[in-house]
């Protein structure tokens, strides 16, 4: 709100000099026309300002969503790309189903071509009283296929996963199917800091069926992008959870087997399971950055609205500035003006104001931006494309905008409107 009232108070203060800058190529090489819409823009800045006040805020505010999804969208890209090594996973994030059985996970590490494949499922719970959401797996396994950076501690193992990193059976508890299920989970360090655990700090976990565990942290990793902020072995989710699922299955391929090699024995063992896609890293990353390519096309269509908004206003301001000047279009007409003349002038007149509008919204938009960014930790980055593309649609809402009013202006017949005063 102090962004819009600033920018609404200091609209017409910039306007002078940016009219008279962007104004400045107008009057330098299109004559008459162009010297005369500069000065128009100038002496008015008042006007000049209201006209583009609607084109910078709908720009600025495209521009800022821009910039934001850019920079999500890449810190995305870097979070997943460094925390996924070298190898492919199943992704069941298409599914109906909303993920697979783990135990494909454990069939795809008995597969000749795969070394080490791991299952990571999702789901809700409560930890230390707050609502979060877990990753269910191998910690161990799954520190073997991703990098998670551990800081402290060592990854909790399950013991009844296996090979493959699966287990789909339900658990009795801490000691259920004969083996022993230790209590101990793997925190995320940003979490840790906040909530100054440390491996050995006891954390209560509550579970969708009402039971609440008591569990040690184990270890502390840096990498969340694809872990997450907490790690539990899946044998002590599924002892509280019928029907655990998994989003995703990593598979790192045998030393010597090509990547085609696996991807086949991997998609014929997903088949069953829904069809998962199998995607190596950069595929894996594209998909997961596909929402964000959503978001900027929401961001495109408000753009439009913007821009449809913005002609309008632009549009009936120029009316208004040329009813206003009806004796002063005569007077241009009286001493030799042409109509294409007063056409020309009433649109170059309409570019500059919508440039200044464009130019104010995006430099606007991308300080605002840049300030999100850093707020949230993220790398600032700007997408050059939309950002050209946004500022070559606000100059030509401006073109536009100046048909009508410039084509009322050239049909003023001189004698009447010298006459009218």
């Amino acid at each position: 709100m102090m962004t819009l009232v600033a920018l609404v108070a200091l609209g017409p203060v910039a306007a002078r000099p940016a009219a008279a800058l962007i104004g400045l190529p107008a009057a330098r090489w299109r004559g008459v026309p162009g010297r005369l819409a500069r000065e128009n823009a100038v002496r008015s800045p008042r006007r000049t300002a209201g006209a583009a006040t609607a084109l910078m805020i709908g720009v600025g505010v495209v521009t800022l969503l821009t910039v934001f999804a850019g920079s999500m969208r890449a810190s995305l890209a870097d979070g997943v790309a460094g925390s996924f090594r070298s190898g492919l996973v199943v992704n069941g994030g298409g599914n109906a189903t909303g993920g697979f059985e783990p135990s494909l996970a454990a069939r795809a590490a008995s597969l000749p071509q795969i070394e080490t494949a791991v299952g990571l499922g999702k789901g809700a719970a409560r930890v230390d009283g707050h609502a979060a959401t877990v990753g269910v797996t191998d910690p161990a396994l799954l520190g073997r296929v991703l990098r998670l950076d551990v800081t402290a501690g060592t990854l909790p193992s399950d013991p009844a996963a296996g090979a493959g990193g699966s287990s789909g059976g339900p658990s009795s508890g801490p000691s259920g199917g004969g083996a022993s299920v230790p209590m101990v989970l793997a925190v995320g360090k940003k979490v840790a800091d906040q909530r100054k655990w440390h491996v050995g700090s006891a954390v209560a976990v509550t579970f969708s069926d009402g039971s609440r565990v008591l569990m040690t942290v184990g270890a502390i990793y840096k990498r969340t992008d694809l872990a997450g902020d907490y790690l539990l072995p899946r044998t002590v989710w599924a002892g509280h959870n019928r029907r655990p699922l998994d989003i995703a299955a990593f598979a790192l391929p045998k030393r010597g087997v090509s990547e085609d090699d696996a991807r086949a024995a991997l998609t014929s063992l997903a088949r069953p399971y829904g069809q998962p896609d199998v995607q190596n890293r950069s595929q894996y990353v594209a998909a997961q950055t596909e929402q964000m390519n959503a978001f900027l096309g929401i961001v495109y269509v408000m753009l439009a609205l913007a821009i449809v908004i913005a002609l309008l206003g632009i549009a009936n301001t120029l009316a208004l500035s040329v009813h206003e000047r009806t004796r002063e279009l005569g007077l241009l007409r009286a001493v030799g003006a042409t109509r294409r003349q007063l056409r020309a002038m009433i649109r170059w007149e309409s570019l500059i104001v919508s440039l200044f509008g464009t130019a104010g919204g995006a430099g606007l938009g991308l300080f605002l931006g840049w300030a999100l960014a850093a707020a949230l930790s993220n790398p600032f980055s700007v997408p050059a494309v939309p950002l050209v593309v946004i500022l070559l649609v606000g100059a030509a809402a401006g073109v536009l905008a100046a048909l009508r009013p410039a084509r009322r202006a050239a049909r003023l017949p001189a004698l009447t409107a010298v006459a009218s005063a």
